[in-house]
């Protein structure tokens, strides 16, 4: 996916249109939903929780090796305290996507990820119930807000001993990466 200055949100699908039907999710493409360019893919694992770092490792040229990184972080070969958490988000409906922001906001107004509120939720009406305040932030547990990204954002599937990973990796004005940080 290219991407040429546009804020993108990384989440489970079921949680784009404020209805919360983690049950079924979106079973089909997105752009039949309103999404022009995005990805969707299963996370492998069903439901997961994951994290998103933003690298400045000068060493990483291209998007290939931002992926050969996240795979070496997740192996704990490589220690990356010096990378910066710029998001968290979770997949209860055992998928997760990466769509712009503009589109997202068009099917679902009340979709707020601007600051840091823990433990934000959609209610059964589909009414976005603000958590606890915490600082101001592109960090919420239910999606990652990258805001104006420029660059290219791509799927890294990697094998750490007899299990599959699954990482988000975008390369461009922000380097990311997404990797899994509990269930």
């Amino acid at each position: 996916m290219k991407v040429n200055n546009r804020s993108i949100i990384i989440t489970d699908p079921c949680y784009l249109d404020g209805k919360d039907k983690w049950y079924d999710g979106y079973e089909d493409d997105l752009s039949n939903h309103g999404f022009t360019d995005n990805i969707k893919e299963g996370t492998l694992y069903g439901d997961w929780s994951c994290t998103t770092f933003q690298t400045r490792n000068p060493n990483i040229k291209n998007i290939t090796e931002l992926g050969w990184y996240a795979r070496d972080v997740a192996n704990e070969n490589i220690n990356n305290a010096n990378d910066e958490v710029i998001g968290q988000f979770c997949a209860d409906g055992g998928e997760v996507c990466v769509v712009y922001r503009d589109e997202v906001l068009k099917i679902n107004p009340n979709f707020e990820i601007n600051e840091c509120y823990y433990g934000s939720h959609y209610d059964e009406n589909g009414k976005f119930i603000r958590g606890e305040k915490i600082q101001e932030s592109t960090y919420n547990r239910l999606a990652t807000l990258i805001k104006d990204f420029t660059g290219e954002i791509n799927v890294f599937d990697f094998d750490i001993e007899d299990t599959t990973y699954r990482s988000l990796c975008g390369f461009g004005n922000i380097n990311f990466y997404t990797l899994q940080t509990g269930y």
